[in-house]
């Protein structure tokens, strides 16, 4: 089992992570300005559980959030830059962040977390979320040793259902009318995947 001191020492490993595509960076204040350029985006928003950023101000806050949630040790974020952005060899102060990847509803004594993500629309369909899943799903099973990992997704994101399939998710049940999506209620789609 996975004790929250233990999230907290394996979360510098989860932050440097490389795939083939992305890297992985810890979450910081000065992220706010890029986060918010799809925290504010109602398309973004319609398929993420966070409130719609309306101003700079609101993400900054939000991101407050999100790092003391991580200090409490109740949630692991990571911010995605791409891979050139993380060479050593040329290194950049303030590498743009283009997504960010959660794992939370963290449950030790069961051994199961919940996965999300999060892209800036601009980023869609090239890979990254697939990329992401799988980066986050090996550190998950093999640093922090969970047995099973699931997300929550709404039925029309059919995108995110196919992110999560690639990368071995199987559908495990449907929730009728969970969300509440501009009026109109759609499902839950909960897909999983055991160690």
């Amino acid at each position: 089992m996975t004790a929250p001191h233990q999230l907290q020492a394996n979360k510098e490993a989860l932050h440097s992570l490389v795939g083939k595509h992305i890297a992985f960076k810890p979450m910081a204040p000065t992220d706010a300005k890029a986060i918010h350029q799809y925290a504010s985006d109602p398309v973004v928003k319609r398929y993420i559980g966070w409130p719609l950023m309306t101003t700079e101000a609101e993400t900054e806050s939000f991101v407050k959030l999100m790092i003391d949630r991580e200090a409490a040790g109740t949630h692991l974020y990571v911010n995605v830059i791409l891979n050139e952005q993380a060479d050593p060899e040329h290194p950049q102060s303030h590498p743009t962040v283009i997504g960010t990847g959660i794992l939370f509803n963290i449950n030790t004594e069961d051994s199961h977390a919940e996965i999300g993500y999060v892209f800036h629309q601009a980023h869609w369909g090239k890979g990254y979320g697939s990329e992401l899943v799988a980066l986050m799903t090996d550190f998950a099973f093999n640093t922090l040793s969970l047995h099973r990992i699931y997300a929550h997704v709404v039925d029309v994101n059919q995108a995110s259902k196919r992110i999560l399939e690639k990368q071995g998710y199987h559908q495990e049940g449907q929730m009728k009318d969970h969300y509440n999506i501009d009026g109109t209620y759609h499902d839950c789609l909960i897909l999983g995947k055991v160690n």
